[in-house]
């Protein structure tokens, strides 16, 4: 990528660099203030400012060092201002966002991952950051009719068609300049289209899931992996690679079709399966799609689980992103991992997060079916079925069954990685890693009590019923547990692999 440096030296041009975005950021204040722009309009305006300079920070700075430091200040400095108040220009918004604590965040990211091993992934990701994300905003905002949410920021119909088609045109005109820019042969048309479509589907989904902002760092955390595991994708891996893209989307299709995934988590899993095989092809997705395959089954026929809803249009029951996400997002990050830096043992770790979601989600499905109560894993009481914390002699037995049953796929798919030690040593970390999922569930795991009916529940009751927490920690629901369980997994697996 071409290099023009402004000042003689790094340091000087690192200084005349804030001292440019500072100034700006003065003067857009200003201008808010002086007219009485709304509060969404000059966060946007600050959006693409800062977005202009640091798409080109590439440009003007040899090696990551002083943007690395750029992204780190601006984080301290936005947490600060947003937390005292000022900067209103650039905070401000109609709702509760901290979208501007992820913006530098992301910058950091992706300067870390991707400024030597792939500048064209680093920069169109701040173009689609930038530019498309505040470019859907605007729209939604000033043409947007019927919001709909899928996760907790309300979007629109035309905002998402103007994030696609916006993502759409930065990433065509970003790859056909950038990528020959950077000395590297000029795309084939095939291959840019199916570029095009498919980072514009993948920002579009990061863009409408959102939460208070988080899709300032999910959008260019997407963008960036996408285009470079697709850039480093071999050409005999194409047709497989269309392949995974429909039949996983007709797959996932009907698992929403058939209730067993809200749409937002069919979006999430087919995105997520997107970013795995691309990282790893078949061997890393066919896991996954084994456990939320025999997962689901076990959950329909399970005769002590949740009473499916009479209203088809109904969303109860559905995993949901949050579900989705507390089962596959380690396996997820490992998986990028592997395709950032292709450590074989990396596989092991992934299969002992997908033992620990597997081992968890067949004990709960499988302790169902025994007729006695289950007991608290703590107290050893009676308690409710589906209570968290309980455990069986028939969950037991299917907390072992998934563990080795997920492991033994994987020795089935990579026999040259995975012998019979390994999957013993991955069995275990399933089982050991549902177990603490179980002490968790029994111990820390927020319930809340319902003031009317002094009744006991896990999960956050609707916004309409009055209740107290009653016990455990209030940001550790049983998605949170969930998530603690595939970590403790991967975390498993790694230390298991280093000693």
């Amino acid at each position: 990528m071409p290099f023009i440096p402004l000042l003689p030296t790094p340091l000087l041009t690192w200084i005349l660099f804030l001292v440019a975005i500072f100034l700006l950021l003065g003067v857009s204040e200003w201008i808010s203030a002086r007219i009485g722009m709304r509060p969404e309009n000059s966060r946007q305006l600050v959006h693409v400012i800062v977005g202009i300079f640091i798409f080109l920070s590439r440009f003007i700075f040899q090696e990551p060092f002083y943007p690395l430091v750029t992204g780190l200040l601006f984080v301290g400095v936005n947490l600060a201002t947003l937390t005292m108040g000022r900067f209103k220009s650039m905070h401000a918004t109609d709702r509760v966002s901290y979208g501007t604590i992820y913006y530098p965040l992301a910058y950091v990211l992706i300067v870390a991952l991707f400024w030597h091993r792939d500048p064209v992934a680093l920069l169109i990701a701040i173009l689609l950051m930038a530019f498309a994300d505040p470019l859907a905003a605007w729209v939604g905002e000033r043409y947007g009719r019927r919001p709909f949410t899928l996760w907790h920021d309300p979007k629109t119909p035309a905002g998402t068609a103007a994030m696609f088609l916006g993502s759409a045109l930065l990433s065509t005109l970003g790859l056909i300049i950038l990528i020959p820019l950077n000395g590297d042969p000029a795309p084939a048309w095939s291959w840019l289209l199916l570029a095009v479509i498919l980072l514009a589907v993948l920002a579009t989904i990061a863009e409408i899931q959102s939460n208070k902002g988080s899709d300032n760092i999910t959008i260019p955390l997407t963008a960036a992996l996408f285009v470079f595991l697709l850039r480093a994708l071999p050409p005999d891996w194409m047709l497989s690679f269309i392949l995974w893209i429909m039949g996983s989307a007709l797959l996932l299709g009907l698992a929403a079709r058939l209730r067993a995934l809200a749409p937002s988590g069919a979006l999430t899993a087919w995105a997520m399966g997107t970013l795995i095989f691309m990282a790893g092809g078949w061997h890393w997705v066919l896991p996954i799609v084994a456990f939320f395959i025999l997962s689901s089954i076990l959950t329909r026929i399970n005769p002590g689980g949740e009473v499916k809803p009479a209203n088809p249009r109904s969303h109860a029951g559905r995993r949901n992103l949050i579900q989705v996400f507390a089962n596959g997002g380690f396996p997820l990050v490992i998986a990028a991992a592997y395709g950032l830096w292709h450590s074989d043992l990396l596989y092991l770790a992934f299969l002992a997060a997908l033992a620990a979601a597997t081992a968890d989600t067949w004990g709960t499905e499988i302790g169902g079916w025994q007729q006695r109560p289950p007991r608290n894993i703590i107290s050893w009481q009676p308690v409710t079925k589906g209570d968290s914390g309980a455990i069986s002699l028939a969950g037991t037995l299917g907390t072992l069954a998934g563990a080795a049953a997920l492991a033994a796929l994987g020795w089935w798919l990579q026999p040259q990685l995975i012998d019979l030690h390994h999957w013993l040593a991955l069995t275990a970390i399933g089982f050991l890693a549902a177990t603490i999922d179980s002490v968790l569930g029994a111990t820390v795991q927020v319930r809340y009590r319902l003031l009317d009916t002094g009744r006991i529940v896990e999960k956050q009751p609707a916004i309409d019923q009055d209740s107290v927490v009653h016990s455990g920690w209030q940001w550790l629901d049983n998605n949170m547990v969930n998530l603690v369980c595939t970590g403790s997994g991967a975390a498993l697996g790694l230390l298991w692999l280093i000693t």
